[in-house]
């Protein structure tokens, strides 16, 4: 946050991020973040999809390499830029 020039959380998004790892490999600067979401609803906040946060995140930072997985009622899989949207994975187990 403090290299991109936020001051809190929420200059950054609205969810909250719960740190798991942090590596400092010379300049740059790995993160691995976990949060749990609703997505079952139209009036909830999501994480994944073209109105989601991770999108939000990689518009406000676009020069982070974001990537992301994820697990719910009907599998796993990850969530890519430039979309996020949700890509299920038949080689994780459900």
């Amino acid at each position: 946050m403090k290299a991109k020039g936020a001051k809190s959380i929420a200059d950054v998004g609205s969810w909250g991020f719960d740190v798991k790892n942090k590596k400092t490999l010379g300049e740059e600067l790995s993160v691995t973040l976990s949060s749990w979401a609703n997505e079952n609803s139209l009036g909830n906040m999501w994480i994944s999809g073209e109105a989601g946060e991770l999108r939000f995140l990689q518009e406000r930072f676009p020069d982070v390499n974001i990537s992301a997985s994820f697990k719910d009622e009907y599998g796993k899989g990850v969530c890519s830029a430039p979309t996020f949207k949700k890509t299920y994975s038949k080689y994780f187990d459900r």
